[in-house]
């Protein structure tokens, strides 16, 4: 088998891209980094809202392992949400 000591970088090619990082030393956290815009910002919400989404176009749930997640940054009132129509 080849071995070799290149490793993939975490940096994306050209100068305006987002780099993600999943912070779980402290609770869980998404922070998106941009060298190009000189900033740092909180995604939790954002990223707890797409989990939500996805699961919700599948016939499952949230998986066990995300749903604390997901429930602390999905603040979005559930019960207010109109019902997917189904055509019979």
């Amino acid at each position: 088998m080849r071995r070799s000591n290149w490793t993939p970088s975490i940096v994306p090619r050209g100068d305006d891209h987002d780099v993600y990082l999943v912070v779980d030393d402290l609770g869980i956290g998404v922070i998106a980094l941009n060298s190009a815009e000189g900033c740092a910002r909180d995604m939790s919400a954002d990223a707890a809202i797409e989990i939500r989404k996805r699961c919700d176009l599948q016939p499952r749930g949230v998986p066990s392992v995300l749903q604390d997640f997901v429930d602390r940054y999905d603040a979005i009132d559930r019960s207010q949400l109109p019902l997917p129509l189904r055509l019979v």
